[in-house]
């Protein structure tokens, strides 16, 4: 994470993306291990944690029909209209 850019491998995806959006890639990705350890820890939490990720599927499908049926102009229409 600290090397140097002279000495990072040639990938094509690291000549097109600035060595710093790179490095906030690996940071969240240590950040995201890290609350998944945390997650596995509590026991509490890991149990509960399947289902609301499966909620959260659930959710961002019916998001995207809905997004299917309405523009975000006619949302904002919409809520101005009943205020």
């Amino acid at each position: 994470m600290l090397m140097p850019a002279k000495y990072q491998p040639d990938y094509m995806f690291l000549r097109n993306v600035p060595m710093r959006r790179v490095h906030l890639f690996t940071a969240i990705q240590l950040v995201c291990i890290v609350v998944l350890c945390v997650i596995k820890e509590l026991a509490i939490i890991s149990i509960i944690f399947p289902v609301m990720v499966s909620r959260l599927t659930i959710l961002s499908s019916c998001q995207t029909e809905i997004e299917r049926f309405f523009n975000k102009t006619t949302v904002l229409t919409d809520r101005n209209c009943t205020a």
